[in-house]
């Protein structure tokens, strides 16, 4: 009888095409790995090895499920990450990503893992009735502008297949994860994955969806920058006025917020790779209130520089033990998910006399948008929750003292996360025992699938 392969010790740093391959050569279709009661639980016996990898990866922080489906039809990797379902129905987008991006399965599931630990954090702060999760789309074959809508064009078929093929992972989950727009997505692929699964929120508005949350993501952003130059000089009716908001990256959520700094008498330098959104920008505010940054390589120049208030709006990490050292500005107020490296940054931020605003405080009312959704939504409610948000971040702040804002906000948003959900207690746990159940039963029934 010939023995069960088993994956190499390092295949989770290994390159992610690669691994792609020897998991369709090994049969292997969706595979879950979930922290239990009575310990690490995997779907697969030929993948304990991995595993174990992934259960000790730093951010790994006991998921109780992280799901992974290798499509071997469309070459492309899907991914749910579960922190906690305490208090209800793990939530959080789906971000298209490719394996340019990500490298090795180490570094995507990394990913889905802060990502995912950071929305428990959100919709708990939040006081949502979800708990936290994150989805990925990583295609192996192509990369994503293979998959880019041209604008006033129809979108291409192989998009919508992609997404509509991710309605179909979600609906094997079982409403244990609830998806929404991210990274690379629109409310359109939203539509495409709903034809598969009714998991889904941040639908088109003819649907009944709330589209794009944007631009409440901003406007929450935005209140809480300025309860946070309030806190710092005081209150004023303009507290933008004449000052300096340096804002990297200028996409769906940081443009809006660019337009609420320069018209609330502020000035912007913006740091954005893209030049049609520059062009977009400085077509619409001209050169007296906004300025460019000159080096689209030099990331660590941009947030060297004199300022009042340093935003990140794209990517995550961008603060870390190794650059914090080079911000001159007492504030940080952005969008971006999982700003610092870790969590120990803040502390570092704290004692240099930096105010930093958590990110999973204050960049909330996309999830909250989604959230009013599906009791059907009400924009003027949302509008609601976005001055309600100003009202808790200067509380918080208030409540701090001279102590780290960080501290108490997470306190705070850790404590509420280990509410149970008040009508539906263990029903995340009895979906996931049902999920696990399943794809156990179908790992025996894997034949071979050909390799892409």
């Amino acid at each position: 009888m010939a023995s069960t392969p088993i994956l190499h010790e390092k295949m989770i740093s290994n390159n992610l095409a690669e691994t792609f391959d020897q998991l369709v050569n090994m049969g292997i279709h969706r595979f879950c790995v979930a922290a239990k009661a009575g310990g690490l639980v995997c779907t697969h016996p030929q993948l304990q090895d991995l595993a174990k990898q992934i259960a000790e990866l730093p951010d790994f922080d006991n998921h109780e499920g992280v799901f992974v489906e290798v499509n071997a039809e469309l070459g492309v990797i899907f991914a749910a990450c579960v922190h906690s379902t305490t208090r209800g129905q793990a939530q959080g987008g789906v971000r298209l990503l490719d394996h340019e991006h990500y490298g090795t399965l180490q570094s995507l599931i990394t990913d889905g893992l802060r990502l995912s630990r950071g929305m428990t954090e959100k919709n708990a702060g939040a006081g949502l009735w979800w708990g936290g999760g994150k989805g990925i789309i990583c295609p192996i074959r192509h990369t994503v502008p293979h998959y880019k809508v041209e604008s006033g064009k129809s979108r291409p078929s192989h998009r919508t297949e992609l997404f509509e093929a991710y309605g179909q992972f979600i609906a094997s989950l079982k409403g244990v994860y609830i998806t929404a727009e991210d990274m690379n997505t629109s409310p359109w692929d939203m539509k495409d994955i709903h034809r598969e699964c009714r998991f889904v929120t941040c639908l088109p508005p003819e649907m009944g969806g709330s589209s794009n949350p944007s631009r409440f993501t901003a406007q929450g952003v935005f209140v809480s920058m300025l309860a946070g130059l309030q806190h710092l000089h005081g209150s004023s009716d303009t507290p933008l006025q004449g000052r300096t908001v340096l804002i990297q990256g200028i996409g769906n959520v940081g443009r809006p917020l660019l337009d609420m700094v320069i018209n609330a008498k502020g000035k912007a330098i913006v740091f954005e790779i893209n030049q049609d959104a520059c062009d977009s920008a400085r077509k619409a505010h001209g050169t007296s209130t906004l300025e460019f940054y000159h080096d689209m390589n030099d990331l660590l120049g941009f947030m060297s520089l004199e300022g009042d208030v340093f935003s990140p709006n794209a990517g995550g990490a961008v603060i870390s033990a190794e650059n914090y050292r080079f911000l001159k500005v007492p504030l940080i107020a952005g969008a971006a998910n999982n700003q610092l490296t870790t969590p120990d940054v803040a502390k570092l931020l704290h004692a240099q006399g930096t105010l930093y605003l958590p990110d999973f405080l204050i960049n909330c009312m996309g999830i909250v948008n989604c959230a009013n959704e599906q009791y059907g939504y009400s924009a003027a409610k949302i509008r609601e929750e976005v001055a309600k948000l100003q009202t808790r971040v200067e509380e918080l702040l208030r409540r701090k003292g001279d102590g780290d804002l960080f501290d108490l906000a997470a306190s705070d948003a850790s404590t509420r996360a280990q509410e149970t959900h008040p009508l539906w207690p263990g029903h995340g746990q009895e979906l996931l025992d049902s999920i696990l159940d399943d794809w156990h039963k179908s790992s025996n029934s894997n034949g071979p699938r050909s390799p892409r």
